[in-house]
């Protein structure tokens, strides 16, 4: 007779853990599915015959620990769903900065361009490409500009836009060459990169078994 007593209410139990499994795979609604398990616990313990005045104690006790049950079952679901939509934030990113990035392909910016009151950054640019051997003429150039604030005895990155890829091409192919020109040795030409790629690349060098490193 113990044992069938201890049997119903191991039933009991064994129902309350496979239904608890079900909820933690499925996405239904918490709410409802923990009240089905409360109605289901009090069906199988008033069907179930022979139960101890123990056995209705923990009864009780699993009922009460429900809400509790559903807290947790309720917390996962929220943090499924911010692990989701911090997915879908990251792809819309990193769509945004391809984009940034394409746009700025026929791009190059220049440090330590030494900067002067009434300058003229196109003649000087022409005079740098010219210096190792690439022709730049003033109507291949779109634009070019200084940018950020100006500081005392800090000379500000410069951006050339060219109106087609090529000169910007040539001229990244052949920046080495600047090393060797006294002039324009502390000159550094480099593609105009999105915060994110730039991070990505500079990380990249740090890393001890990289050799060398390019982007596309």
């Amino acid at each position: 007779m113990a044992a069938a007593k201890k049997n119903g209410f191991d039933t009991i139990l064994s129902s309350f853990k496979s239904i608890c499994s079900d909820l933690i795979e499925s996405d239904s609604n918490f709410h409802e599915s923990i009240t089905a398990v409360n109605e289901h616990l009090q069906t199988e313990s008033s069907e179930s015959t022979g139960m101890t005045r123990e056995d209705k104690e923990a009864v009780k006790v699993i009922t009460l620990m429900l809400p509790a049950l559903e807290v947790l079952i309720t917390t996962k679901q929220h943090d499924v769903a911010i692990n989701k939509l911090q997915a879908q934030v990251r792809n819309v990113l990193y769509e945004n900065n391809s984009l940034n990035q394409y746009s700025r392909r026929e791009n190059v910016r220049i440090y330590n361009f030494q900067e002067a009151d009434g300058e003229d950054l196109t003649k000087i640019l022409i005079e740098i490409a010219y210096s190792v051997g690439v022709v730049i003429k003033l109507d291949n150039i779109n634009a070019i500009h200084r940018i950020g604030p100006k500081r005392e005895g800090k000379a500000r990155q410069v951006i050339a836009r060219f109106v087609h890829r090529e000169p910007q091409f040539l001229l990244l192919k052949n920046r080495a060459e600047l090393r060797k020109i006294e002039r324009f040795k502390n000159i550094v030409i480099a593609e105009d990169l999105t915060k994110l790629k730039f991070k990505l690349l500079f990380y990249i060098k740090k890393q001890p078994n990289v050799k060398s490193e390019f982007t596309k």
